[in-house]
This record gives C-alpha cells, sequence and structure tokens, in this order.
C-alpha cells in the first residue's frame, strides 16, 4: 500500500490526461497519437498466515482486542485488494483511448463512466490504505516497502506500447 500510495501523482495525473482526451474527443479531435495509456499496478495482499493461524484457531492466543485490530488490518487488506480489481476493469476499459479515431456517443458513455469509476477507486484505495496503515501502526507493524520501479502511469501517452513496456521491465508484461 505504500508502494501504491507512491505512485499516486502519477495515477491522478493520468486521469486527468483521460478527462482532456475525452474533453477532445467529443469536439472531434482524432486520439491516434495516443498511444499509451498504461495502469496502476497490481498489489497482491497477502493474508495466508493470518486465514491459517485463524482457522487452527491459534488466533485465540492474541487478546480480544488484538484479535480485532489484526482482524482490522486483514479486512481493509480484502477491501483493498478487492477494489483493485475493481479498479483494473475501469483501466482495461480506459485503454480503449489509445488510438482512438472518432467518439460515439456509446464509446464516450462507456469511456466516461470507466474514469469516474478509476476516481472513486483511486478515492476508496487511498482510505483503505490510510486506515490499514494506521491499525497496523497501532500494532506496532511496519511494512517494508518493495523496491519501486517505474509505473506504467508515469510512462507519456505518445511512447508506443513496445517502447513503454521495454521501459516498465519486468517479467509479466502489460496489457494491451
Amino acid at each position: 500500500m505504500q508502494n501504491a500510495d507512491g505512485r499516486s501523482a502519477c495515477l491522478s495525473r493520468r486521469l486527468d490526461e483521460i478527462s482532456s482526451f475525452l474533453n477532445q474527443a467529443r469536439k472531434g479531435r482524432s486520439l491516434a497519437d495516443v498511444k499509451w495509456i498504461g495502469r496502476p499496478p497490481v498489489w497482491d495482499m497477502e493474508d495466508a498466515r493470518w486465514q491459517a493461524a485463524t482457522s487452527a484457531g491459534r488466533s485465540s492466543l492474541f487478546s480480544p482486542d488484538e484479535q480485532a485490530a489484526i482482524g482490522d488490518v486483514y479486512s481493509l487488506m480484502a477491501d483493498y485488494q478487492g477494489q483493485i480489481r475493481i479498479e483494473q476493469e475501469a483501466w482495461a476499459k480506459l485503454r480503449g483511448l489509445v488510438g482512438l479515431e472518432a467518439l460515439s456517443e456509446a464509446r464516450d458513455a462507456s469511456l466516461s463512466d470507466a474514469l469516474q469509476q478509476a476516481r472513486y477507486s483511486q478515492w476508496v484505495l487511498n482510505i483503505d490504505s490510510k486506515q490499514a496503515q494506521d491499525a497496523a501502526k497501532r500494532l506496532g507493524i511496519r511494512g517494508t516497502p518493495v523496491p519501486q520501479s517505474l509505473s506504467s502511469l508515469c510512462i507519456p501517452t505518445n511512447v508506443p506500447a513496445a517502447d513503454a513496456m521495454n521501459r516498465i521491465g519486468g517479467g509479466y508484461g502489460e496489457p494491451l
């Protein structure tokens, strides 16, 4: 969550760019020069050890207050993970702007809805992140940030997809 928070500037900037692209397309401008949109990173929230401890009854070794506090952290992590999936679906639709020659009413409605969903997801993820980090801090838990890599949202929109993929690196690629 801390790493995702560190990339929020590129995310906000890209959402504003997408809003501008939509406004330009509504005025008849081709978006053929938009070659890259990117997406927010996907984070996997690990809770297997807590689930195993709970299933085995070992979480009962914690005081009721500790159980509640730890449960709060994992509940927020689960909410965060679910919202990431919704966010990724919105961004999958937003990538439909790449190379768009003309904007139909149906496409406008779909992209506008996706933009609003992406903005809402960003807001919810920010809240979940702050609440989870605050709850973890109260328990004395500190995260270990993963080394930062280039966010696909920080790559300019006029960079061809193949070049953007090379800049990002990693072995998993990007949805196009």
